[in-house]
Protein backbone atom coordinates (compact mmCIF):
# COMPACT_ATOMS: atom_id res chain seq x y z
CA UNK A 1 0.00 0.00 0.00
CA UNK A 2 2.98 2.69 0.39
CA UNK A 3 3.80 2.16 -3.31
CA UNK A 4 -0.11 2.90 -4.05
CA UNK A 5 0.03 5.86 -1.99
CA UNK A 6 3.40 7.49 -2.97
CA UNK A 7 2.22 6.50 -6.65
CA UNK A 8 -1.19 8.65 -6.24
CA UNK A 9 0.62 10.93 -4.15
CA UNK A 10 2.86 11.79 -7.32
CA UNK A 11 -0.15 11.96 -9.68
CA UNK A 12 -2.04 14.41 -7.38
CA UNK A 13 0.84 16.19 -6.86
CA UNK A 14 -0.32 19.45 -9.44
CA UNK A 15 -3.76 19.36 -7.92
CA UNK A 16 -4.88 22.56 -7.18
CA UNK A 17 -7.74 21.33 -4.94
CA UNK A 18 -6.64 18.42 -2.80
CA UNK A 19 -7.93 15.41 -1.69
CA UNK A 20 -8.69 14.42 1.97
CA UNK A 21 -6.52 11.41 3.63
CA UNK A 22 -9.15 9.43 4.44
CA UNK A 23 -10.91 9.69 1.11
CA UNK A 24 -8.31 8.72 -0.69
CA UNK A 25 -8.29 4.93 -2.24
CA UNK A 26 -5.28 3.99 -3.77
CA UNK A 27 -5.22 0.77 -4.15
CA UNK A 28 -7.41 -0.25 -7.46
CA UNK A 29 -5.95 2.82 -9.63
CA UNK A 30 -2.67 1.21 -8.60
CA UNK A 31 -3.53 -2.09 -9.82
CA UNK A 32 -4.44 -0.78 -12.78
CA UNK A 33 -1.69 1.38 -13.58
CA UNK A 34 0.70 -1.93 -13.09
CA UNK A 35 -1.73 -3.71 -15.67
CA UNK A 36 -1.00 -1.18 -18.22
CA UNK A 37 2.60 -0.99 -17.70
CA UNK A 38 2.62 -4.98 -18.45
CA UNK A 39 0.16 -4.38 -21.17
CA UNK A 40 2.67 -1.88 -22.47
CA UNK A 41 5.71 -4.10 -22.18
CA UNK A 42 3.95 -6.82 -23.59
CA UNK A 43 2.15 -5.15 -26.58
CA UNK A 44 4.74 -2.68 -27.38
CA UNK A 45 8.39 -3.59 -25.97
CA UNK A 46 7.95 -7.81 -26.17
CA UNK A 47 5.85 -8.59 -29.73
CA UNK A 48 8.43 -10.78 -31.03
CA UNK A 49 9.15 -13.19 -27.87
CA UNK A 50 7.13 -16.51 -27.59
CA UNK A 51 5.71 -16.29 -24.50
CA UNK A 52 5.11 -12.78 -24.57
CA UNK A 53 3.10 -13.81 -27.23
CA UNK A 54 0.98 -16.43 -26.03
CA UNK A 55 -0.16 -14.44 -22.81
CA UNK A 56 -0.98 -11.47 -25.34
CA UNK A 57 -3.33 -13.64 -27.34
CA UNK A 58 -4.30 -15.70 -23.95
CA UNK A 59 -5.82 -11.65 -22.43
CA UNK A 60 -6.58 -8.42 -24.24
CA UNK A 61 -5.33 -9.44 -27.13
CA UNK A 62 -7.16 -12.24 -27.86
CA UNK A 63 -10.40 -10.40 -26.87
CA UNK A 64 -10.27 -7.17 -28.34
CA UNK A 65 -7.44 -7.42 -31.10
CA UNK A 66 -5.87 -4.77 -32.64
CA UNK A 67 -7.11 -2.51 -30.05
CA UNK A 68 -5.44 -4.08 -27.01
CA UNK A 69 -1.97 -1.87 -28.82
CA UNK A 70 -3.60 0.97 -27.33
CA UNK A 71 -5.59 -0.15 -24.21
CA UNK A 72 -2.34 0.39 -21.61
CA UNK A 73 -2.97 4.11 -22.61
CA UNK A 74 -6.64 3.76 -21.64
CA UNK A 75 -6.04 1.56 -18.61
CA UNK A 76 -3.85 4.56 -17.74
CA UNK A 77 -5.08 7.26 -17.98
CA UNK A 78 -8.27 5.78 -15.94
CA UNK A 79 -6.16 4.35 -13.30
CA UNK A 80 -4.64 8.72 -13.23
CA UNK A 81 -8.36 9.64 -13.35
CA UNK A 82 -9.18 7.30 -10.20
CA UNK A 83 -6.32 8.81 -8.66
CA UNK A 84 -7.10 12.30 -8.89
CA UNK A 85 -10.97 11.70 -8.17
CA UNK A 86 -11.47 8.54 -5.61
CA UNK A 87 -15.21 9.53 -4.57
CA UNK A 88 -16.66 9.87 -8.39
Amino acid sequence: MALAHGTGAIFRLFMTDKVDPADRRDGLPFTLFLFAAAGAAIEWFLPAVQWAQILEQATMGGFLGRIAYGMPVVIALFAMWLFRHPTR
